[in-house]
């Protein structure tokens, strides 16, 4: 953006109410020098999440991550560098409930459509005459939504009950599947087809949190989460190795690393020494 050149009628005429500007997850700022050529009302940033709420990089994993039932989508005005994300006065919104189960791959076309058809609808108000004006937002309602990344993806057991394991797997799969460290503090293991065990069919060995042993029957691995509960884990990729049943990767566990048949998850180098126990070596 830093070297585009305008095209007619943009470089002749400042404001004129035919120039608009759209943008949909973006994930960066507009220069100045581009957004000065639009009219207040023309610069349009179609948003998945019902703002102020979950402003920034990642509003529909978030949400998932948060065990929401509903979002929404806004139109919002774009600002200019230096205002913050997302912190554009709201033009409209509207709510859009998450189905259960919901993953960032389903959930986003469906918020998309609803974003598109709200696009429309504002355009169409706004070249009628009978478009609202739009309010700001309150700031005191903001939360935020940050970008994805290694921290976000590490699976905090002593933190996190099942239901947050599980729904931050489905928030985040597509992008990082979330992880756990194993063995040492260099060893990671991600974990796929993650579900929560029923209180009925928990594993009652697993007396500590991070606690995990591998269930012969179902053939999945058994975690103690936060708050009494269990996820049950189908596969795994241990770090520089391919993804496999979790069978597969437990029977080739060297039985030196396990203890009376467990072996223990734990936070590496996200340990927080307040809340989280230090990894020891077998």
């Amino acid at each position: 953006m830093k070297e585009m050149r305008f095209p007619q009628p943009f470089h002749r005429q400042m404001h004129h109410p035919s120039q608009l500007l759209i943008v949909s997850s973006l994930g960066r700022f507009i220069p100045w020098k581009v957004l000065k050529k639009f009219h207040p009302s023309r610069k349009l940033n179609v948003h998945p999440s019902l703002i102020p709420k979950y402003r920034g990089a990642g509003p529909i994993q978030w949400a998932i991550a948060d065990g929401l039932e509903e979002t929404g989508v806004s139109i919002i005005e774009v600002e200019k560098v230096g205002m913050g994300y997302d912190v554009g006065d709201i033009w409209a919104q509207k709510t859009v409930p998450i189905p259960p189960g919901a993953t960032y791959p389903s959930l986003m076309p469906i918020l998309a459509d609803e974003g598109s058809e709200l696009l429309v609808s504002v355009l169409r108000n706004m070249i009628n005459g009978t478009q609202s004006d739009s309010i700001e937002q309150d700031p005191d309602q903001a939360t935020e939504a940050p970008a994805i990344d290694a921290q976000i993806a590490v699976i905090d057991w002593w933190r996190w009950n099942a239901k947050k394991v599980e729904q931050v797997s489905r928030a985040i799969m597509h992008q990082k599947p979330i992880y756990s460290y194993v063995f040492d503090h260099e060893t990671t293991l991600q974990l796929f087809d993650v579900s929560i065990l029923p209180k009925e069919h928990h594993n009652l060995r697993l007396t500590s949190i991070g606690m995990a042993e591998l269930n012969w029957k179902s053939e999945k691995l058994e975690v103690q989460c936060n708050s009494d509960t269990q996820v049950s884990i189908g596969g795994v990729k241990q770090k520089n190795k391919k993804l496999m049943p979790a069978r597969e990767w437990w029977l080739g566990v060297n039985e030196k690393k396990k203890s009376e048949g467990m072996i223990q998850f734990h936070m590496g180098p996200w340990r927080d020494e307040t809340i989280h126990p230090e990894f020891k070596h077998s």
